[in-house]
C-alpha cells in the first residue's frame, strides 16, 4: 500500500468530491459542537480515497476537512495508471468531477543537501467510458 502525499488544497477538492457522492458517505459521529462526517470511494478498489470534515454547529460548509489517498497496486516505474471501470463508480466520479478531470498539484516531497528536488509526485483522473487515474513520481536518483 502507498499513501500518496497530498497538499492542504488537494485534500479540500477530493473532500468536496466525496462528500457530494452519495455512495462514499460511510457515516457521521457527534462531538461536543460539531459533526465528523467520513466518507470512503470506493470501497473496494484498487485505490481508495478516505476523507473525514468537521461540521460546527449547523454549518454547511465544513470547517476542518483531511484526506487520505491510497493504491493498493504494486507499482514500479515512473509513471503508473489504474483503470477503474466499474460503471457505478466511474458514473459517480463523472457526474462530480467537472468535465470528468481532477488535475493535483505536484507535490515535492523531498530535497537533497546541494537543493535539488528529489521527488516530485501527481495524480491525474480521467473520466469518460472508464476513469483512468494516472500517478507520476519523478526520482532524481
Amino acid at each position: 500500500m502507498i499513501d500518496v502525499p497530498l497538499t492542504n488544497f488537494d485534500q479540500s477538492k477530493l473532500e468536496y468530491l466525496l462528500r457530494n457522492i452519495p455512495a462514499a458517505y460511510v457515516r457521521e459521529v457527534n462531538k461536543e459542537n460539531f459533526i465528523r462526517k467520513h466518507y470512503l470511494f470506493p470501497p473496494d478498489g484498487p485505490l481508495q480515497i478516505k476523507c473525514f470534515s468537521d461540521f460546527y454547529e449547523r454549518s454547511s460548509i465544513p470547517s476542518t476537512k483531511s484526506c487520505e489517498l491510497k493504491i493498493f497496486e504494486r507499482i514500479s516505474g515512473d509513471e503508473i495508471e489504474i483503470n477503474l471501470d466499474k460503471q457505478s463508480w466511474v458514473s459517480e466520479f463523472k457526474s462530480h468531477l467537472p468535465y470528468g478531470k481532477l488535475r493535483s498539484s505536484e507535490v515535492i516531497y523531498g530535497q537533497s543537501y546541494t537543493g535539488q528536488y528529489k521527488n516530485i509526485f501527481r495524480y491525474n483522473f480521467d473520466c469518460v467510458t472508464s476513469c483512468r487515474v494516472s500517478f507520476a513520481v519523478k526520482r532524481d536518483d
